[in-house]
């Protein structure tokens, strides 16, 4: 086990490299951050900082039995990168977690000066926990990152992946029109039924619809990404204001599609989504594109720039993808999950356990 690096006066005293800010050089650090406030305020000076990189997502994965850490990657003036990650003992070796992090892309910087500062500190944690296996899902794209940044230090990747964003700054009008044809033939018909879009508080409505996300995953072979614990943690601490479940409803109050949005950092997440079978009695053509733009409209009116659809399977979930891309958000390759330890033999061990058994 490696020790823990925020029980040193809140630094880790490590000899770091040198990273470029404006004309000088000089050392870089990881620094732990101790309070929500300050957390979620390093995290807004980031444009990819998403929900599994605030403090609520880190407090609600305690429910799971791992423990968050958060540092910032600082020159001592400026954050240049930050990080919250989750440790847990996996397989004997403690396991350092990094959900959709680091987070590197500063607000009003060109992703390429920001460069240097994603590689600073993904050396500064393989330093600070270096009996550890560091896990990192990296959620940027494909291109921002080569393969040679990481496999240069010892990185090998378990998996890439795949999303869509979906633009908010036009008006509604002008976004609808985006919209693929067949996707707003359906939402059309649904507009005309007698189907209506009830918004819930998601702690009063998180029962009905696991129950019905739970049928929904059974019934098409995959497995619902965030857990009823965690998701019901995580929905406390964040509060209402900032995240709703959006039902399409029957007048007799039949619920055929249903979804829950969450938002942090200007960004709105479709993080589960649910809906009846065409042969239930109770399906209507349409209606999980009539919650979608609802969706939409919730987050564009939440002040939120961008929706992003969350993850692609084409292979393991096609129909969900299939209804995803007919949105026609910007799809994006990204870098994925990529694992290392200080021993290639056993970081080739974790890359297989990773792909097989083990889905943080």
């Amino acid at each position: 086990m490696s020790p823990d690096p925020g029980t040193v006066g809140g630094s880790i005293p490590a000899s770091l490299p040198a990273v470029q800010t404006g004309s000088a050089r000089q050392a870089a650090r990881l620094t732990l951050v101790e309070t929500h406030k300050e957390w979620n305020n390093v995290c807004a000076e980031f444009t990819d900082a998403e929900f599994p990189q605030s403090y609520e997502w880190g407090e609600a994965r305690r429910f799971q039995g791992w423990k968050p850490r958060r540092f910032v990657f600082t020159d001592g003036t400026a954050p240049l990168a930050a990080l919250q990650v989750l440790v847990k003992s996996h397989f004997g070796l403690q396991v350092v977690y990094c959900p959709r992090g680091p987070i590197w892309l500063r607000r009003g910087i060109p992703s390429i000066a920001c460069a240097k500062s994603l590689t600073g500190v993904l050396d500064a944690v393989v330093e600070a926990y270096p009996l550890s296996v560091v896990v990192c899902d990296l959620h940027c794209d494909r291109g921002l990152l080569p393969n040679s940044d990481l496999q240069a230090r010892g990185f090998l990747q378990v998996r890439s992946g795949m999303t869509a964003d979906i633009g908010l700054d036009n008006d509604l009008t002008a976004l609808r029109s985006t919209l693929h044809r067949k996707w707003r033939n359906d939402l059309k018909k649904a507009e005309q039924t007698h189907l209506v879009v009830r918004r819930y508080e998601p702690a009063k409505y998180l029962d009905e619809l696991y129950a019905i996300a739970d049928a929904t995953a059974a019934r098409k072979g995959f497995v619902i990404g965030v857990e009823y614990g965690v998701a019901k943690r995580f929905l406390d601490l964040q509060g209402s204001e900032t995240s709703v479940i959006l039902a399409a409803v029957k007048p007799n109050g039949t619920v055929v599609a249903a979804a829950l949005i969450v938002v942090f950092n200007r960004m709105a997440s479709y993080l589960i989504g649910a809906s009846v079978p065409k042969d239930h009695p109770a399906f209507s053509r349409g209606a999980s594109n009539l919650v979608q733009w609802e969706a939409l409209q919730w987050a564009k009116a939440s002040e939120c720039t961008t929706y992003n659809l969350e993850g692609l399977d084409p292979a393991g979930n096609p129909g969900v993808t299939h209804f995803k891309q007919r949105m026609n958000g910007r799809v994006r390759l990204t870098r994925g999950m990529w694992v290392w330890t200080r021993n290639r033999l056993v970081t080739s061990v974790f890359r297989t356990i990773l792909k097989k058994r083990f889905r943080p």
